[in-house]
């Protein structure tokens, strides 16, 4: 349908700005309400009726979706809206004066970069995609490359909070994606060995979640914590923030959510010496796993944990308890599960893996999977892997055999190149 004289000509001058036919904007408003968690039905009957002279007042939760869609308030798109329906206008500071300048201090301060104007769906989308893309990079090149890409989005999130003008619909959608960002920022400084970084970032992530109820990004800021303490020396602190993660899942979880909780508490119980709970919280890993389905209700960050995660929490309790020959066929079926795009994760398991194969007494073998590890090192940026290379090579420099002091060469000349 094309704009005719006595038809509801805000909303098609809008739809028409936007460049959409009733079409697309069908499927922009389904993609918006499914990120606002609304149901997106929406008919051309119904955008027809709401282009009409006369245009019925949209349900709330539709307004909640158009108004985030275009960013201005419904009275705006040629609604007779009544009093009690009116959005009130959000300052344009209210969300990060709330939050206490959430990131502000562990990113550039380059806010004044970011234009002032109206954000709507449009960024929203854009954002999601620049998410998406920092998961794409880390998994396949590491925090080092990773990390830039983050802190920049993070600025650009900040910025978007601090100047533009938007609902108070797009402001909690900026919050929550921003809260993505920061808690990747928690991982990614774990992943490069920056952990006093990472547990800032954390720590900030886990403030948001509290702060607006955001129960999924409190999840996910305790289980970084939880591996953070435990790199810092912190096994007590690793334990409390896995065992809490439980009380912030309860309610939402789906099952792989719970697999891979139960993962990071037996990390959390080996790393204390406690390897008799590490076991049970493993067999719960094992339990849940086997209940998921097809990971529609898993969130972004979780959509990785798979069968190749729960052999390698199984490796991780062989070395846990002092036995690294029933740790290595876990870590190699772990290798073999890996999909394609997970380099930085191949490298790190095949570093283990050389850990394990050397503390096995199968030096030969051990090496083997070492020099593969310095071979990616050329498509990877890693901190836990170069830490986990300096392990090996300390262990290896006590064997008489040929290759070992061979591998040891290698590893110094690779990591001499990344210093």
């Amino acid at each position: 349908m094309t704009a005719t004289a006595g038809n509801n000509e805000a909303l098609v001058r809008h739809r028409t700005a936007a460049g959409w036919t009733q079409a697309a904007m069908i499927r922009e408003y389904k993609a918006t309400a499914e990120r606002l968690g609304l149901s997106g039905a929406l008919t051309e009957r119904t955008v027809a009726r709401w282009e009409s002279a006369a245009p019925p007042l949209p349900r709330p939760g539709a307004q909640r979706v158009l108004e985030a869609l275009f960013g201005v308030p419904l009275e705006d798109l040629g609604f007779d809206v009544p009093e009690t329906r009116r959005t009130p206008a959000v300052q344009r500071r209210r969300f990060l004066g709330e939050a206490g300048a959430l990131a502000l201090g562990a990113v550039a301060p380059a806010l004044a970069t970011t234009a002032p104007g109206r954000v709507d769906a449009g960024h929203l989308r854009e954002i999601d995609d620049a998410i998406e893309q920092v998961y794409v990079i880390d998994h396949a090149g590491g925090s080092g490359r990773a990390q830039p890409a983050a802190l920049d989005l993070s600025t650009r999130i900040t910025g978007l909070l601090e100047r533009g003008s938007y609902l108070g619909t797009v402001g909690s959608s900026l919050q929550a994606a921003l809260g993505q960002v920061t808690a990747h920022l928690a991982w990614l400084g774990y992943d490069a060995g920056q952990h006093g970084q990472a547990r800032a970032f954390c720590l900030e992530a886990l403030h948001l979640a509290r702060m607006t109820g955001d129960r999924v990004l409190e999840v996910r800021a305790l289980a970084n914590l939880s591996l953070i303490a435990l790199k810092q020396g912190r096994a007590w602190e690793a334990r409390s923030a896995a065992e809490a993660t439980w009380s912030a899942a309860r309610g939402w979880a789906d099952p792989t959510v719970r697999a891979m909780l139960s993962v990071g508490a037996a990390g959390a119980y080996n790393g204390s010496g406690d390897t008799t709970s590490g076991r049970r919280a493993l067999s719960q890993a094992v339990s849940n796993f086997d209940r998921s389905a097809d990971g529609s209700g898993t969130p972004r960050w979780a959509r990785f944990f798979g069968t190749g995660e729960l052999n390698q929490a199984t490796a991780a309790y062989y070395l846990a308890a002092g036995r690294p020959q029933a740790a290595v066929p876990f870590l190699k079926a772990t290798l073999a599960d890996l999909g394609d795009g997970y380099t930085r994760s191949s490298a790190a398991y095949r570093g283990k893996l050389a850990l394990a194969l050397l503390a096995a007494g199968e030096v030969e073998a051990a090496c083997r999977e070492a020099q593969a590890v310095c071979d990616w090192l050329e498509h990877v940026d890693s901190g836990q892997i170069y830490a986990r290379l300096r392990e090996f090579r300390a262990c290896a420099a006590g064997s008489d055999a040929k290759v070992a002091a061979q591998t040891v060469e290698r590893i110094d000349h690779v990591l001499r190149e990344r210093s």
